[in-house]
């Protein structure tokens, strides 16, 4: 699903609410302040849960040695962080 998809999805759901109608464009600042904070969080090492949804942590990966696959000499690969993504709630239940 695409962002414009997403946008207009989300958007049709509120409509539906009276007291709470909104235009494609205020739904799409919405997700994308949704997104900044995630992000902003994520990159300060904070793990982040959308309750019933998802749930992502930073994870350390430490360094390594590893092997060039065409000349199998040994390389170092540095140590980074990685996000993990952990389903919750009805998204686990429906995909897992």
């Amino acid at each position: 699903m695409k962002k414009n998809e997403f946008v207009k999805i989300i958007t049709e759901a509120v409509r539906g609410t009276e007291e709470f109608a909104v235009t494609q464009k205020e739904t799409e600042v919405y997700l994308t302040a949704i997104k900044d904070a995630v992000v902003g969080a994520m990159a300060n090492g904070d793990e982040v849960t959308i309750p019933g949804l998802v749930k992502f942590v930073v994870v350390d990966v430490p360094a390594r040695v590893g092997r060039n696959p065409q000349t199998g000499e040994a390389i170092s690969i540095p140590a980074k962080n990685k996000v993990k993504v952990k389903p919750l709630g009805e998204l686990k239940n429906s995909v897992l």
